[in-house]
């Protein structure tokens, strides 16, 4: 406070209290959880919980969780990852510049697949209604006009069920039936790309367009089961950390995308590439050994090293191989060595491949 003349005459100061009526209260205590499962929380620059749906962990440090240190390096963005709770969760986050306090929303993974459960029931609602009345109808007319609408009844469980792809449209005699028939394969086909779509959407890396970590631990496991010989090959981008911290955000995310396309052009399409996580990918090679699969990851290698990046530098890459069955039978371990494997290239002064020696079993 300074007076007329100028001259500072003292500080006024005071606390809002999140959980009373208050403005903040009314922005944000109205939406501390939805009926999903989703919530979100409020840290400042430490990592220190400002706002959060459980009262009782205001003030607590989370500075640990991978999303906050993200804040704290002033990132945006939105990704999934596992809380300090340990669930699997999509997050999104942002930096408030005015407050230099992140926002968090959280959503639990499981919401994406009940939502989408919800959607075909719902899709199926609207469908099926109208569609028994016509039926109906049409049966009390004439019961030879029933054959095409029973056809489409069972067209519409086998796809509920997945057990049927959508079948080419054929005229009907019947002008009536034929136009129901499009009608309804219409709303089908649009059914069935939403749906593609949303599950494309669960199983791919956004930034990338690879497939994600959830679809390789999948496909590993049931490659496992199934005992497929395979190979599979960890990399990681050299001092991944000094691009962004040199080019930015921005930049790093065009490598990413560069270096994920010069990766999905080595593999067959048999094979399965992801974006693990940050700047690490897999490879999972199919009916292959460790000394083809080291000849691979060696292409990828000299390909990255050689090829022209979105930013004014060279960018290099090491690699891990392991190989199954030979150095393991569990998917953690045999991930566990191959990344141990592309450790020891880092070590080595990276920019190299190194397949894991043979463990021995007692």
């Amino acid at each position: 406070m300074f007076d007329a003349a100028g001259q500072f005459k003292g500080t006024i100061g005071g606390n809002i209290y999140l959980q009373e009526n208050n403005i903040l209260n009314l922005s944000f205590g109205s939406q501390l959880r939805t009926s999903n499962g989703s919530y979100f929380f409020i840290v400042d620059s430490k990592g220190t919980l400002l706002f959060h749906p459980d009262t009782k962990r205001i003030g607590e440090d989370i500075s640990k969780n991978e999303i906050v240190q993200k804040l704290l390096d002033d990132q945006t963005g939105k990704e999934q990852y596992k809380n300090l709770a340990g669930i699997d969760s999509l997050a999104g986050y942002q930096k408030v510049p005015a407050t230099d306090w992140g926002v968090v929303v959280v959503s639990p993974t499981q919401t994406v697949y009940d939502q989408l459960n919800e959607h075909i029931r719902m899709l199926l609602l609207y469908t099926s209604v109208p569609f028994l009345i016509l039926t109906l109808i049409v049966i009390r007319v004439a019961r030879k006009l029933a054959s095409p609408f029973v056809y489409l009844a069972d067209l519409v469980n086998q796809v509920d069920q997945g057990k049927v792809d959508l079948p080419t449209m054929k005229p009907h005699w019947n002008r009536e039936a034929d136009l129901l028939t499009r009608t309804v394969l219409g709303a089908l086909v649009n059914f069935r790309k939403q749906t593609d779509q949303l599950t494309y959407d669960a199983r791919t890396d956004v930034l990338t367009g690879m497939t994600n970590r959830r679809t390789f631990e999948e496909v590993i496991q049931q490659w496992i089961d199934e005992q497929t010989p395979f190979s599979i090959i960890v990399l990681d981008i050299d001092r991944f950390k000094s691009i962004n911290d040199t080019y930015g955000h921005h930049a790093g995310d065009e490598v990413l995308k560069h270096i994920a396309g010069l990766i999905r052009l080595a593999v067959r399409p048999q094979d399965v590439s992801s974006r693990f996580g940050g700047e690490e990918f897999v490879v999972l090679l199919r009916h292959t050994g460790a000394e083809t699969a080291y000849q691979i990851a060696e292409f990828i290698r000299v390909s990255v090293e050689e090829s022209i990046m979105p930013i004014d530098r060279s960018v290099t890459i090491s690699a891990g191989i392991a190989e199954y069955p030979l150095h393991s039978s569990s998917a953690t371990e045999l991930f566990h060595l191959a990344d141990t494997a592309l450790y020891q290239a880092k070590e080595e002064g990276r920019n190299r491949t190194v397949t894991i020696q043979t463990v021995e079993r007692l």
